[in-house]
């Protein structure tokens, strides 16, 4: 894998007010009446800060730097294309600590919030200081990157999602306040390459970077390769070439590992989970009814309850579009997909092969202790029943589980129910791309 990164040295940013407004004394501000904001004139002495070096431009016109004075007293800095000017809502006055913000490529900007998204360029510092002389202030500033960046470079007009990187969503200049998120980012390739992420890894603790190609999911370690400050590229992975990539998705929260296979074929491609829920992944959810059984049996109340509340922790901790699957989706994946297996059972004709059941278990075992399906999905058969969607919406459990016979674990014997409680409950959550 040919991967390039390269690393910001910090960029100094100096302001020197050099004169003051022609309305205002000499040893006082302006007051704009139309806005009720105190002006000071500025002037920058410094280039424009960039990862790349050697191809820094200086500052133009619509430039915004957003600073934040002793007392949290926020301060907007723009640039006319000939001179600077700081507006803040009340009178500035003797010296302290400067933080400073300039964001390249903002998406849209309000009063009070500035809108970014993976595409914009974040530099501060909360390290500067500032001197007040009546309209005139000096202040200095070294601007740092808040992130790193990467992108893919690959086959012009490929489109891919990538997932694993947090990205700052907004800006509060009143609050001095970045607002991040880990969200799915579309990309597409245009001149080899895919336009910059610029961001952070989404779990410090594991950082992966996982990538959705077509009908093919892969995902790899970032290392520290994602740093602030560094940037660079990862070849594309496919599914013939996707060497340093492991090809499925998975995740780590809160110390547990989600792992999910790509199943296509139907209208539309999704993850489902390789294994049934495990207490160790219903626990990193914060599912409280984890702990009675191993994969994941509720302690009490109905089991549809449990499965709405596991897929809405799941979204809510991850952002990610967690959903039951259908009687058809789970079918489809129990009969290996693509391959359009006939088995009796998930991955064999043998229910000894794949499955826990009534003749070879009398209690819940932990998952992937007997062989998958060809696609790689343990258990499908057995062990617990798992919870779909009917074709008329209604909740059912699927697949037979360690206390049922051998015919009661075919695909077809399944049981629908309504807000029924029923013991050895499982839940297989799939991922919308």
């Amino acid at each position: 894998m040919n991967k390039i990164f390269t690393t910001l040295s910090s960029v100094a940013l100096f302001f020197v007010a050099i004169t003051t407004l022609g309305a205002c004394s000499a040893d006082e501000p302006s007051e704009l009446s139309s806005e009720g904001k105190y002006t000071y004139n500025l002037d920058i002495n410094i280039e424009r800060p960039s990862y790349e070096k050697g191809t820094r431009a200086g500052w133009m016109r619509g430039d915004i730097i957003y600073l934040t004075f002793k007392d949290d007293t926020p301060g907007k800095a723009e640039y006319n294309g000939s001179s600077w000017n700081v507006s803040t809502d009340v009178p500035l006055s003797g010296s302290g600590s400067l933080s400073a913000v300039y964001i390249e490529n903002p998406q849209s900007a309000s009063t009070n919030i500035i809108n970014l998204d993976y595409r914009s360029a974040v530099y501060t510092t909360s390290e500067g200081n500032y001197r007040i002389n009546g309209s005139t202030v000096s202040a200095t500033a070294t601007l740092a990157p808040l992130t790193g960046r990467i992108r893919f470079a690959g086959k012009d007009g490929d489109v891919i999602k990538v997932y694993g990187i947090s990205c700052p969503t907004s800006y509060s200049p009143k609050q001095n306040s970045f607002v991040s998120r880990t969200d799915y980012i579309e990309l597409t390739v245009s001149n080899g390459y895919t336009p910059y992420i610029y961001g952070l890894p989404a779990n410090e603790d594991a950082p992966l970077i996982n990538v959705i190609n077509g009908d093919y999911a892969f995902t790899r370690s970032l290392a520290d390769k994602l740093v602030p400050g560094a940037g660079g590229y990862f070849t594309l992975p496919t599914a013939d070439s996707h060497f340093g990539w492991d090809d499925t998705f998975y995740f780590f929260l809160n110390g547990a590992r989600f792992d999910f296979i790509p199943v296509n074929g139907l209208s539309d491609m999704f993850l489902m989970s390789q294994t049934e829920m495990t207490r160790t992944q219903a626990k990193a959810l914060r599912i409280s009814t984890y702990a009675s059984s191993l994969p994941a049996n509720p302690d009490s109340g109905t089991f549809t309850l449990w499965a709405n509340t596991v897929i809405s922790e799941a979204k809510t901790l991850t952002s990610l579009d967690f959903f039951i699957p259908t009687v058809t989706q789970w079918e489809y994946a129990y009969n290996e997909g693509k391959y359009h297996s006939n088995f009796l059972y998930s991955g064999s004709d043998n229910i000894d092969d794949v499955a826990w059941y009534d003749d070879n278990s009398t209690n819940l075992n932990a998952v992937a202790l007997k062989q998958p399906n060809r696609l790689g999905f343990y258990d499908m058969t057995g062990n617990v029943s798992e919870v779909v969607y009917d074709d008329g919406g209604n909740f059912c459990l699927i697949g037979g589980n360690y206390g049922d016979s051998a015919t009661k674990c075919l695909k077809e014997n399944y049981l629908v129910t309504r807000n029924l409680f029923y013991s050895y409950v499982g839940i297989r959550p799939c991922i919308k791309p």
